[in-house]
Order: C-alpha cells, then sequence, then structure tokens
C-alpha cells in the first residue's frame, strides 16, 4: 500500500498550495508598493508643512523686527528670535542686518534641512520708500520628519499586507468553491473511466 502524502490528507492539493504560495507573494509585494507610494506621499506632504510653517513665522515676525531694526531696539530682535522657537517645526533661526550684525537661536540641526530666507525690509510712513534691514533664515530639520515616516511605515505595511492578504484569500476561496472543486470532480470522474 502506498504511502498516503500528509498534504493529500488535509486535502491540500499541489497546484493549491503554489497558487496560495504565488498569491501571497503577490499580496506582499503590492502591500510594499502601495506603502511605498503611501510613505512618499508623507513625507511630500510633511516637508510642504514644514515649508508652510516657515513661510507663516517669517511672515509674522518680518514686519516687527525691521522696525526693531530700524530702531535699533536689538534685545527685542533676539527676543523675537526666541519667540519664533516656540514653534516646534523651527529648530534655528537668524538674523543678518544690514550693518553686519547677527543673532542667532536654536542651534542648527544636523543631516537633511529645509530652509528659507525672507528679507527685513523697514516702510517708511512718509512715502513709498523701503529700507533693507537684513535678512531672516529660517531652518527646520526634515531628519524628524523622516523618523516619524519610518516608525508609521512598518505599522502601515502589518495593516496593507493584512487587509491585501485577507482580500486575496478570500477571492482563492470563491475560486474554489466555484471553479476549482469541479474542476476536480470532473478531473476524478475522467480518471475513473
Amino acid at each position: 500500500m502506498p504511502p498516503i502524502r500528509s498534504d493529500r490528507r488535509i486535502g491540500v492539493r499541489p497546484l493549491a498550495a503554489r497558487l496560495l504560495v504565488y498569491v501571497l507573494l503577490f499580496s506582499v509585494l503590492l502591500s510594499l508598493a502601495a506603502t511605498g507610494v503611501q510613505m512618499i506621499g508623507e513625507v511630500d506632504r510633511r516637508t510642504s508643512e514644514l515649508r508652510s510653517t516657515q513661510e507663516k513665522a517669517g511672515e509674522l515676525v518680518a514686519g516687527s523686527m525691521s522696525s526693531n531694526i530700524w530702531l535699533m531696539n536689538y534685545p527685542e530682535v533676539a527676543n523675537s528670535l526666541d519667540d519664533m522657537r516656540a514653534i516646534p517645526a523651527i529648530e534655528h533661526a537668524r538674523v543678518i542686518t544690514i550693518t553686519g550684525d547677527e543673532f542667532n537661536t536654536g542651534t542648527y540641526p544636523e543631516g537633511r534641512v529645509i530652509t528659507q530666507s525672507f528679507p527685513l525690509i523697514f516702510n517708511r510712513a512718509s512715502g513709498s520708500n523701503q529700507e533693507p534691514m537684513g535678512t531672516l533664515t529660517v531652518t527646520s530639520s526634515v531628519e524628524s520628519v523622516y523618523a516619524d515616516i519610518r516608525e508609521r511605515a512598518l505599522m502601515t505595511l502589518l495593516f496593507q499586507s493584512l487587509f491585501v492578504m485577507l482580500g486575496t484569500l478570500g477571492l482563492l476561496l470563491i475560486v474554489r468553491f466555484t471553479l476549482s472543486r469541479h474542476l476536480e470532480a470532473i478531473a476524478d470522474y475522467a480518471a475513473r473511466l
């Protein structure tokens, strides 16, 4: 009597096992691709948020800083820079006046950064004369964005893989119950002839 293979005993056919492996591999590849596309979009969205935050902060303080530089109220310029540090996205800010005075706050971040410079222009009330007072430079680290994305990537990949696998396994069950079961019955009948 020939030995009974264990895969026959539990009802798994070699073709079905191979099909299951192929479908699971495909679902993992599909999940990797979907997660990659999602993470790229997330990085783009977060870096544009950083730029937008920098622009808003620069526009918010540029007028008062240029006025304070015009009035030579340098302690207030330093205070305005320190106040900018209250915004979590801004890690370093610097003002360089046209006379060469420099004011810094925070530490310049290591790695990849986003830096934007804003001109500080004093508008005289007497006319349309505009006096350049210096430049405000704001720097934010992109490394924090990448670290947040890396933390979320594994969880996103896990959930997407789970959903894709469940969907493909459901599709396999549908195919099994509607098509392959009948094909096996026909093959068994043909083998008995």
